[in-house]
């Protein structure tokens, strides 16, 4: 079974991907510093 200790340990392991992608998602979910999300049209429910 999957718990958040195994999401964490390998997202804080993706921080040193050699893929840039990778690797900035997971600092930026470790650092708290997300995508903000933005509404295009008017039929947004948030």
């Amino acid at each position: 079974m999957i718990d958040d200790t195994d999401i964490f340990q390998a997202i804080k392991i993706w921080t040193g991907s050699k893929n840039a992608i990778l690797r900035d998602l997971s600092l930026r979910m470790l650092n708290r510093k997300l995508f903000k999300t933005y509404c295009f049209s008017r039929k947004c429910s948030f």
